[in-house]
Parts: structure tokens; sequence; C-alpha cells
């Protein structure tokens, strides 16, 4: 939503001026998203080379579902 779209574009400007490289792939998460989209983005975001860290503009359900997405990847051995 526009929260998180505000969130973006001032981190956005935050980092250029620190000179923080930010990747461009910016993944807009729908509350409607599956567990399988979110264990597909935890996939995609793993095999990232480059990536050092993750900022999310989400709220407490859609959080709470990457984190169980991500905690069921782990324990199944599939990340």
């Amino acid at each position: 939503g526009s929260y998180g779209e505000r969130g973006m574009d001032s981190f956005r400007a935050v980092a250029a001026q620190l000179g923080i490289c930010i990747d461009g792939d910016i993944h807009k998460i729908s509350r409607r998203w599956t567990d399988e989209q979110f264990e597909d983005l935890l996939l995609r975001m793993r095999h990232s080379n480059k990536a050092r860290g993750v900022v999310m503009f989400v709220d407490e359900d859609n959080l709470r579902r990457l984190l169980t997405s991500l905690k069921r990847m782990i324990e199944s051995g599939s990340h």
C-alpha cells in the first residue's frame, strides 16, 4: 500500500545519500499471496549472491507468513 511505497521511497533516498547500493528488484507482497509465492520469493532471495540484508515494509500478517515459510523451509531442508 501507500505506507510501504512511501517507506521504500524514503529508504531509497537516504540510502542513495549514504552511498548504499540497493538491488533493483522490489517485490510487492499482496495479502492474497500463497505459501508457495512466499517460498518462491525466499528462494530467489537466497540465490542472490550480492544480498547482505532485507528491508521490508509489510503488515504484521505478511511478515508472520514470510517468517513461517522461512522456518518451514529451513526445517524441511529445502532452502
